[in-house]
Formats: C-alpha cells, structure tokens, sequence
C-alpha cells in the first residue's frame, strides 16, 4: 500500500493527462475542421467543388505537436514516479508547448471562414480581366 500511495499520483497524472486531456485535444483537432468546413462549403455542396475535410488539415504538422505532447505525457509520468521535481517542469513545459501547437492549429482551420470572406471581398472589388490558358488550371 505504500508504494501505491506514494506513486499513486503519477497513474492518475497519466490517466488524467496522457489518456483524458489527449482524447479532448485529438477529437477537438477532428471536430473543428468539420464544423469550419461545414460551414464554409456546406451551402454550395452539391452544387459546386468542395475540398475534402481532410484538405482543410496539414496531417503531418499536426502529428508533431501531437508527438510531442503525447512524449511530454509520459515523461511527466515518468518524472512523477522517480520523484524528480525539475524533470516534471520541463515536461510540464513540453506538455504547455504540445498544447498549444495543437490549439493554434484550431485556431488557424477556425479562421478560413475569414480568409475565405475576404478573399471573396478582394475578388469583387478586382476588375475582371479574361483568364489566360494557364491561370483557368486548378492547381492538383
């Protein structure tokens, strides 16, 4: 029992952290794409071209800060049952980092409704000019 009592705090640390807080963030990384696409391109679906909801996600960029907050997850763990104050800061700080990579990557899908707005206000205000052969391409 002393043993449980006295490492008891790390599992709880890596249940609450490396388990609960990881699931919010990676169903956050999933929803919020969705609900930004749903908005942007759910009136004009069937109607014309609309990108995947996997195009609105850099998939790679994404998996480091998740790497790196899953790694940081572990480490506190780890820290916490070796008793190593200094060690469970820097990994609290890794863990701070990782957050906010993977928030920041929410908040950058969170403002293509505006960029799209004011990408359509630009091309309003542009005189039209006919397209050449090479600007009529859709870039693949």
């Amino acid at each position: 029992l002393g043993a449980l009592a006295r490492h008891g705090g790390a599992g709880v640390f890596l249940i609450a952290f490396g388990w609960l807080s990881g699931l919010g963030l990676a169903k956050l990384y999933k929803i919020v794409p969705f609900l930004t696409w749903l908005e942007c391109y759910g009136p004009v679906l069937g109607k014309a071209p609309t990108p995947r909801v996997q195009d609105l996600v850099a998939e790679q960029h994404a998996r480091k800060w998740f790497g790196l907050y899953f790694i940081a997850a572990w480490a506190a763990t780890v820290a916490l049952f070796l008793d190593s104050a200094w060690a469970f800061r820097v990994a609290a700080a890794m863990l701070l980092v990782g957050t906010a990579g993977i928030v920041g990557f929410c908040f950058t899908v969170l403002a293509l409704p505006l960029r799209l707005a004011f990408g359509a206000a630009a091309l309003a205000n542009r005189r039209e000019e006919p397209l050449t052969a090479d600007q009529g391409k859709v870039p693949r």
